[in-house]
């Protein structure tokens, strides 16, 4: 226990990503977790009642259209996805609802062919432009290093697309929806998604490239729950990485990065860990899954780097992408009045409410953008359960809400005033929510506040709450700030300023389910180290999607 070839810092999704890929590979690797249990971001926890499985964090696991369910064979180590019959939905004040079917775009057409046919045709155009490159798309967007190449090709494909305009690039999202689109309820719809994926609509190419990709929808989107809860994907994944003889060490912190001579060494942990302040050598390579402040200013050091790279990594953005999750345990799911409208609406698993139209969606992401929160309640919800009944009693429900909030609350006070708020705040979703089924209230068992304060509290390297490793940004697009060695050369994540150290977040692609961080981590790696030609290690991303939707949509239930 005293050296291995790599040592990964941080238990989470894309470090053991990372870890899995390199021990599979051949290579001696750890693990070091500071928590009891590895996936903080993917926690499945009894929360409010004994059998209701909360979904702490991430709820929708988009981790079906990575290339590491074939290359890790995931299936094998426990890992199974469960659909609804809809992949979203939105239901609207007015009584009608959009909806987005998991695998029939006919399904999707139909939906919105009732509020305009023009926007309902320029979807399927759309899709028919898109699907010869989508795996492309995917490839070069997730899972390759991002470079001018792989930029042009994605710009590329996109301008293929007959529905695009020529210059979207310079649009942010609300733009280019208004452009394509002309339905509201189809527009608002559109931008509320854009807000779970991380490309925020109001910024400037992300938001015109989140549209896009919002707009892809159908098969390629592979919005899973997983039987079991979300924690699942990091057990299949530490079930993998021990399988080929990597190690896992849990309640084991690492206080610092071992760094002489300017190249990475090792470890120490801290004297709180299971092993006290104990000395780990890495002979090959130190990855961090820690997000940039902690990996670089508290684990390497200042000492340690270039002053340009200190610089710019205090100035590293945390400040969007943060959620205040309201979890309810439900005696029966809700009922929504839309439903009456579209009965599709029973069968979706999440969606969006709040928002009567664009307007109103422009005006949370104003206050959002200044940091106050917004005075209507517009909010993303999931029922985990219409996926996997198992995350509950029978016939029981859970019920999560997220809510787009800033985590300092300036104006209130600071941060610590969240303790104070949280529950008339989950009180007032539960309204919000009632509002479109009525039997929201009346059905609600115990709730559970877990708020942006709690998220940092539980996991000290997600800064401000911040769920995807920092701020997806303009500043931040693709590469995320570069760094300088200490020759003054520029480097890119996954490498870093120190020799033999590396990173599997705070970088291009932005930390989640989809696995890409941690599968460019572990490629980069096992370049340097001369051991990336393996002959599994071949897959396409959403090749095992397209294989295996159907069979996964044999089990979707009718509810």
């Amino acid at each position: 226990m005293s050296e291995f070839d790599v040592i990964v810092v941080g238990g989470g999704v894309n470090g053991l990503t990372c870890a899995a890929y390199l021990a599979k590979s051949g290579a001696k690797v750890l693990v070091l977790e500071r928590r009891d249990e590895v996936g903080t971001h993917c926690s499945t926890e009894e929360v409010t009642i004994p059998g209701f499985r909360h979904n702490l964090h991430a709820v929708w696991i988009i981790t079906a259209t990575s290339p590491c369910v074939e290359d890790l064979e995931l299936e094998k180590f426990g890992l199974e996805f469960a659909v609804t019959e809809y992949a979203y939905g939105m239901p609207f004040p007015d009584g009608k609802c959009t909806l987005l079917h998991t695998w029939d775009p006919s399904k999707t057409y139909a939906n919105w062919a009732k509020f305009s046919k023009k926007d309902a045709d320029t979807f399927v155009q759309f899709a028919a432009d898109l699907a010869p490159h989508a795996m492309e798309m995917i490839e070069n967007m997730a899972y390759k290093q991002i470079s001018p190449q792989s930029i042009d090709k994605m710009l590329e494909i996109l301008q293929k697309c007959k529905a695009v305009p020529p210059d979207f690039i310079e649009m942010n999202g609300f733009e280019i929806l208004d452009l394509v689109f002309e339905s509201e309820h189809i527009k608002t719809m559109l931008a509320s998604l854009q807000w779970i994926g991380a490309l925020c609509p109001w910024h400037r190419t992300i938001g015109s490239l989140g549209a896009l990709m919002v707009m892809s929808l159908g098969p390629v989107w592979a919005a899973t729950q997983l039987k079991g809860g979300s924690h699942m994907l990091p057990h299949a994944l530490a079930r993998c990485l021990i399988h080929h003889g990597g190690m896992i060490l849990q309640s084991c912190e690492v206080e610092k990065i071992i760094v002489e001579n300017g190249e990475a060494k090792g470890v120490i942990l801290s004297k709180d860990a299971s092993y006290p302040e104990k000395k780990i050598m890495a002979k090959r390579a130190v990855v961090s899954d820690l997000t940039a402040v902690p990996t670089f200013l508290q684990l390497v050091g200042e000492e340690h780097l270039e002053p340009f790279t200190a610089r710019i990594t205090k100035f590293f953005r945390y400040d969007e992408h943060i959620i205040f999750g309201a979890h309810y345990a439900l005696d029966k799911a809700p009922k929504w009045k839309a439903s009456s409208w579209e009965p599709g609406l029973q069968n979706a698993f999440m969606g969006y409410f709040g928002p009567d139209n664009m307007k109103d969606v422009e005006e949370f992401a104003s206050s959002y953008s200044s940091g106050r929160l917004h005075e209507k309640i517009m909010v993303n919800f999931f029922v985990p359960t219409l996926a996997d009944p198992s995350q509950a009693p029978n016939g029981k429900h859970t019920a999560l809400a997220w809510l787009d909030a800033p985590y300092n609350l300036r104006r209130l006070g600071g941060p610590e005033k969240w303790d104070e708020i949280k529950e008339d705040l989950v009180a007032k979703i539960a309204e919000q929510w009632n509002g479109y089924a009525p039997n929201f209230k009346p059905s609600v068992l115990a709730t559970y506040a877990h708020t942006p304060l709690d998220i940092f509290r539980r996991n000290p390297s997600a800064i401000k709450g911040n769920w995807c490793g920092g701020s997806v940004c303009p500043e931040q697009l693709f590469t995320r700030p570069p760094m300088l060695d200490a020759q003054g050369r520029i480097v890119f994540a996954p490498r870093t300023p120190i020799k033999k150290l590396y990173i599997s977040n705070s970088m291009w692609p932005w930390g989640t389910t989809f696995l890409g961080a941690g599968y460019l981590a572990a490629s980069t790696v096992a370049e340097d180290l001369g051991i990336r030609n393996q002959p599994w290690w071949n897959h396409k991303p959403l090749n095992w999607w397209l294989k295996n939707i159907r069979r996964v949509a044999k089990g979707a239930r009718k509810w």
